[in-house]
């Protein structure tokens, strides 16, 4: 069943009310005004928080957000350990929104290259995570992560409180390093084959727990004031091109290597409108770091990927290693492939829960950014 409801952050009434609020993040449903340089600087808080919404289902496992980066990102999440019960609840929340969409002739954009297009290039492909209590391994945080790395897993630690214990619980979610190029029964069969082994190391360690301080940066309830963002010129781009030395972004690493890039697209337009500039933006006003490197490159619509073919694919590919092109991206969720394996087959039920998430842009309509 995926009856429910649509929450808008900001109606008629007012934002969002608080206990609400509070209450969609304990959940981890709840999203907020971007406030780093470098979302807005790509666009992602325009208008914030006109257009969007949360349409949460009553069992309140699963959620739709709407315009938080894209059009829409499908979220479902469960205690446990069922990641293919997880993956059939996206495919079937995909499922609906898919026929409803085709009734007003409107589809999904989606390119047979990349798969379903995303404002950012590196939310292609699938996101899927499982949240592991790693007693043992977890106070060996170099080993953790070292294995991790084999694994092809990106692990963070989580800091939660314990019901009726005065210190807080440690946890990792864990995620596959990879999240594009392969069909997303491959990713999931991945990740559940990755969590068993960190699971089993796990087991034969003998550590004491160490419990490391928790950790304060999460979000609260509540929505932060919009910051303008100046800088590079979002409309047209400058005559020659900034500087690009002391910028990390991976958009950076490709117009540094071919300069001529620039020259070419810095007055092009898609046929909706987007500007190259709007896209790359984010790359000239944010220097990064050279060892953190994000794109620097967003897509106001699905025609950027084609119209400035020139630094995405390059971008894209830079970003998604594993991917090398030569062959369409799978696009379909191929459900029977997934098996029902457990990720923690032991007693201990270390597996705390299970998250799937994908993005979708809707087909001849500007994204987010833009």
């Amino acid at each position: 069943d995926l009856s429910g409801q649509y929450l808008p952050l900001c109606n008629a009434s007012g934002d969002l009310s608080s206990e609400l609020a509070c209450e969609l993040t304990s959940l981890g449903l709840l999203f907020y005004e971007p406030d780093s340089l470098l979302s807005r600087a790509a666009g992602f808080n325009r208008h914030w928080p006109e257009a969007r919404g949360i349409f949460l289902t009553n069992d309140k496992l699963t959620a739709v957000w709407v315009n938080e980066g894209d059009h829409l990102k499908i979220t479902s999440k469960r205690q446990g350990q069922d990641l293919s019960a997880v993956l059939h609840r996206v495919a079937c929340m995909e499922s609906e929104l898919r026929q409803a969409l085709r009734r007003s002739n409107v589809d999904f954009a989606v390119s047979e290259s990349w798969g379903y297009l995303t404002a950012d290039p590196s939310n292609l492909g699938v996101e899927a995570s499982a949240t592991l209590q790693l007693p043992c391994l977890g106070d060996q945080e170099s080993t953790l992560k070292s294995r991790c790395q084999e694994l092809g897993l990106n692990p963070q630690v989580r800091v939660s409180a314990s019901a009726g214990k005065a210190e807080a619980q440690l946890s990792w979610n864990i995620r596959c390093r990879s999240t594009f190029g392969k069909a997303y029964s491959a990713y999931i069969e991945d990740l559940v084959s990755g969590c068993q082994q960190l699971l089993a190391l796990d087991s034969i360690l003998h550590s004491d727990l160490c419990v490391d301080e928790p950790d304060q940066s999460h979000a609260h309830c509540g929505m932060s004031a919009i910051v303008p963002c100046s800088g590079f010129p979002s409309d047209v781009c400058p005559d020659q091109m900034p500087d690009l030395s002391q910028n990390h972004s991976l958009a950076a690493q490709v117009m540094r290597s071919d300069p001529s890039i620039y020259a070419r697209l810095r007055e092009a337009h898609t046929s909706s409108g987007t500007s190259f500039a709007s896209c790359v933006k984010t790359c000239f006003d944010n220097k990064g770091h050279p060892m953190i490197k994000t794109v620097g490159l967003v897509a106001g619509d699905e025609s950027c990927y084609d119209v400035f073919r020139d630094v995405f694919d390059p971008v894209i590919r830079l970003r998604h290693p594993q991917f090398d092109g030569s062959t369409d991206h799978f696009s379909e969720m191929d459900l029977e492939q997934v098996s029902d394996t457990l990720l923690d087959r032991s007693a201990a039920d270390r597996a705390v829960s299970v998250c799937v998430r994908i993005s979708r842009n809707l087909r001849d309509l500007r994204m987010p950014p833009a």
